[in-house]
């Protein structure tokens, strides 16, 4: 239990500075972010599923992505979770083979 607390934690403070650097960033560059940018849509967790629909896979390859280290979810007590921006050579591929 106390583990599963400290890992959750550590998860929330690697957020927070991601998001101090994203806006230290945009504070250096003077510019302001596009929307495909924003925080919220990178951070945004996503399921298991919604992955699998995301890149247009099936299940049994989804499987087979995450045994081989394509795909690197974090896991959690709830199920494995993605943020998009860790997808993004996964999504190029996808839309590379035409499945999305």
């Amino acid at each position: 239990m106390e583990t599963t607390r400290l890992i959750l934690i550590i998860e929330q403070m690697e957020k927070l500075s991601q998001e101090f650097f994203f806006l230290l960033k945009i504070l250096v560059a003077g510019t302001h972010p596009t929307p495909s940018q924003t925080l919220a849509e990178d951070n945004e967790e996503m399921t298991r599923l919604q992955v699998i629909k995301y890149l247009g896979i099936c299940e049994r390859t989804y499987i087979r992505r995450v045994k081989d280290g394509t795909l690197k979810p974090r896991k959690l007590p709830g199920g494995d979770r993605f943020y998009k921006r860790d997808l993004d050579g996964a999504y190029k591929e996808s839309i590379r083979r035409g499945r999305v």
